[in-house]
């Protein structure tokens, strides 16, 4: 897979269609609301692994696309 359709996955899974401008703050609340949305503790016994999974996968695509920005002081 190249990076770009990587990059694209990583966009839609944090519910972004590329192509567009983004910017830190905007990642970042997006994956705040799916974080709260999937972390496990919020999920019933059964349900827990399917919400790790994507609570994973979110964590993932945005620590990925938040290497993209500058680090600001």
């Amino acid at each position: 897979m190249s990076s770009g359709h990587a990059l694209q996955q990583e966009l839609r899974l944090l519910g972004f269609s590329p192509p567009l401008y983004l910017t830190h703050a905007q990642v970042k609340a997006a994956f705040l609301t799916l974080a709260r949305r999937w972390h496990p503790d919020r999920h019933p016994a059964p349900a827990q692994a399917a919400a790790a999974g994507r609570f994973k996968d979110a964590r993932a695509a945005y620590e990925r696309l938040r290497a993209m920005f500058p680090a600001t002081g």
